[in-house]
């Protein structure tokens, strides 16, 4: 299992090593063979950049995930290994900012946010209200089951 993180931002103090730990124990939950998961911290304007650049959105959001299964069922080929998942970028002020809204811990927020983006990742989505549903309950499963003791 690999969980490369990079942090681009510098308002908040971030434990990458915990960050890690917590992506990791989501990922040993999903049962995967030999993930790999990129994360990228940034902060409202990086991922506002990048979110113009990759959908035409001119805004910031709290992640955005880039899956290697994407092409999966289509000729385009597939990613290099199959454990690699993808990159997430992370808004780093916007999950504190999501955190002190919902009254919770940021590193609360943060789990769910890896939660939704690694799921997303793997291919479930919220387009459709069956898709919405399952991965709610996905969602849910995992967050019981990354539950820190």
């Amino acid at each position: 299992m690999s969980v490369e993180i990079t942090n681009r931002q510098n308002e908040i103090n971030v434990n990458l090593t915990s960050l890690r730990r917590m992506a990791g124990g989501i990922l040993r939950n999903l049962r995967l063979a030999a993930p790999e998961l990129s994360i990228l911290l940034t902060d409202d304007q990086g991922i506002q950049t990048i979110n113009q650049n990759y959908r035409g959105v001119d805004k910031p959001t709290d992640i955005l995930s880039f899956s290697m299964r994407e092409h999966q069922g289509t000729a385009e080929p597939l990613p290099p290994h199959p454990g690699l998942l993808g990159d997430l970028v992370i808004s780093v002020p916007a999950i504190r900012r999501q955190a002190q809204a919902r009254k919770v811990a940021w590193q609360v927020e943060m789990k769910l946010i890896l939660i939704h983006g690694i799921l997303h990742l793997l291919g479930y989505n919220h387009a459709k209200l069956v898709d919405k549903l399952r991965m709610q309950s996905l969602h849910g499963v995992l967050s019981n089951l990354c539950r820190e003791k």
